[in-house]
């Protein structure tokens, strides 16, 4: 239960009732205190000054305090429902968070993939123990004229990769390292 503490001496906490018709209930908008009745028969205590002020409104608050049999069922039912409402909002809540978290790590890990560089179709992988690290004979690849790499579009550069090194480029690549790739090639082949 919301309660406002009542200052000075004398001043006795008020019991307010919400009689308005919103199943939905209503916040107080009229004394800043953003309370919120969560519906209809829902009883809240706050200072008297509060109290004075929402009491002005008859068709939605009502000052209950001096009844002799306050309906402590109907008040506890109220408080009961805004305290369920609140765990579910929570729950939606963390729910939010829970996915939102799951978001950034996937976004982070993709970051960090863009920043470590694109992979590259190609690049030579440490040898398996017992494989044959002799390059191929040079009379079986001949080395090409080589064009000026820097004036080569992306589609050029795959073609001359093909044709001439028998090297089949990522499409994915950007252009400078398509050039790296022809251009790390043409040296390990000598």
């Amino acid at each position: 239960m919301n309660t406002v503490v009542a200052s000075g001496a004398g001043n006795v906490a008020r019991r307010i009732k919400y009689i308005g018709s919103k199943p939905g209930g209503r916040r107080d908008t009229v004394a800043g205190t953003d309370l919120h009745w969560p519906g209809p028969g829902a009883v809240l205590v706050v200072a008297p000054h509060v109290a004075a002020r929402l009491v002005a409104y008859p068709d939605i608050w009502e000052d209950v305090t001096d009844r002799d049999q306050p309906d402590l069922l109907a008040e506890a039912a109220s408080s009961g429902l805004e305290v369920a409402r609140l765990r579910e909002e929570n729950a939606q809540l963390r729910e939010e968070v829970y996915l939102l978290r799951q978001e950034k790590a996937l976004l982070e890990e993709r970051i960090q993939r863009l920043e470590a560089g694109p992979t590259r179709a190609g690049v030579l992988e440490p040898l398996a123990p017992g494989a044959n690290a002799d390059p191929p004979a040079p009379e079986t690849l001949p080395i090409p004229q080589v064009p000026d790499l820097d004036r080569m579009d992306k589609r050029a550069l795959m073609e001359f990769a093909q044709q001439e090194l028998q090297l089949d480029l990522d499409g994915k690549l950007y252009p400078k390292d398509m050039r790296a790739q022809i251009a790390s090639t043409l040296m390990a082949r000598g």
